[in-house]
């Protein structure tokens, strides 16, 4: 989706377009509002170098790429979040280091494609003098960044006004500010389901194109399809064990404003796969802090806690095992109508490589999701699970 972008310009019509094609019915909030549901402000800033040729009106510009990602040594990252986030940018502001005294230059600034500057979701036409201020582009836009993890701003100097002398090094120095939301823009939904997971939830590149491929929000589906006006909330992150969310998540007071009709609680996989000493135990002792905090602060709402998945690798499965019994184990103590433990262990076979992602023992792929968001949709129904 390419625009020119004039400052001050609100594009909120054209992504609604978009998001509309798609089924999902955006509503648009202050950042500040959007911040208070979703967790914290980010910034990013990057930078890149590339030399000027000495024509002034070059066939071929200088494109001077600026990624965006979790291995920029610059920091990251407002960029390359993978497919199951969308992101609200208030502003980006770029500059230009190196220009020769008395020179402007015109750009073109394009974001959110891929490492090529392939697939821009905007572009930008500006000028810049020689040791001038910063220029700020106040998009105020909702993004999707694309489906790899090396979103890219790509900044082209165009023209050198007046023409350099020679080769000359610029660096372009890229700033945004903004905020990291869940795939689903519906604020104004009467209900809530949050999530609590890792990668398995959070989809980063992990098989499925879009989060709606995910079991958790095609659960999400299921809930709509019986007339429920229901968001979901994804509070999933890669790697995560359920001491990690424990500690730097739930402890913390991040979930604080939460306000859920119905929880997940799908962490477990990598207290498995890391399998320290006592895992199982572990486990059992984080989620009953979580367990005590839940009940006490939304005593109508449901959770599921949805157990370790079919994992190949052998090692992995037998660890697995162990904890699999170890959460039911602990639901049945728990013995709540508002505590139900969803079994998926069994969604597929687990040794059957067409349910995961290529070369991945762990997470699975589009088919792998659908088999087990049967399995979760299946139990829900049975056991009659509604949003409080």
């Amino acid at each position: 989706m390419a625009a020119s972008i004039p400052n001050g310009t609100n594009f909120d019509d054209v992504i609604g377009v978009a998001l509309a094609k798609r089924g999902i019915a955006p509503v648009f909030r202050p950042l500040d509002v959007i911040i208070a549901q979703e967790g914290e402000l980010l910034t990013s800033y990057s930078e890149g170098s590339a030399n000027i040729l000495t024509s002034t009106n070059s066939a071929t510009p200088v494109q001077v790429v600026n990624n965006l990602d979790n291995t920029t040594a610059g920091g990251a990252s407002l960029g390359g979040q993978g497919a199951g986030r969308m992101l609200w940018v208030e502003a980006i502001t770029i500059g230009f280091l190196g220009l020769p005294s008395g020179t402007t230059i015109s750009f073109q600034l394009g974001g959110w494609g891929d490492a090529d500057g392939k697939f821009p979701q905007f572009i930008y036409r500006g000028t810049y003098s020689a040791g001038g201020s910063p220029v700020t582009i106040p998009l105020r836009r909702l993004f999707r960044p694309s489906r790899t993890d090396k979103s890219a701003l790509v900044a082209t100097i165009r023209n050198v006004i007046p023409a350099v002398g020679a080769t000359t090094s610029v660096t372009t120095v890229c700033s945004m500010i903004g905020a990291e939301l869940t795939d689903d823009p519906n604020f104004n939904a009467a209900k809530t389901m949050a999530v609590f997971s890792d990668s398995l939830d959070y989809g980063k590149g992990y098989g499925p194109t879009y989060s709606q491929d995910i079991y958790s929000f095609k659960l999400r589906d299921y809930y709509r399809s019986l007339g429920h006006d229901i968001r979901l909330v994804s509070f999933a992150q890669p790697g995560r064990t359920s001491t990690m969310f424990e500690n730097a998540d739930r402890a913390s007071g991040k979930l604080d404003f939460l306000r859920p009709s119905l929880g997940m609680y799908a962490l477990g996989t990598n207290d498995a796969i890391l399998a320290a000493t006592n895992f199982d135990t572990t486990w059992e002792a984080n989620f009953l802090k979580f367990w005590n905090w839940w009940r006490l602060a939304f005593p109508k709402s449901p959770l599921l806690v949805r157990n370790v998945g079919p994992l190949n690798d052998a090692a992995y499965h037998a660890n697995a095992q162990t904890l699999r019994t170890k959460q039911a184990a602990v639901v049945t103590a728990i013995n709540s109508p508002l505590c139900k433990l969803v079994d998926v262990s069994s969604a597929f076979t687990r040794t059957d490589a067409s349910f995961y992602r290529a070369s991945d023992p762990v997470h699975w792929n589009t088919a792998g999701h659908a088999a087990v968001a049967l399995v979760v949709q299946a139990y829900v129904a049975a056991n009659n699970i509604a949003a409080a």
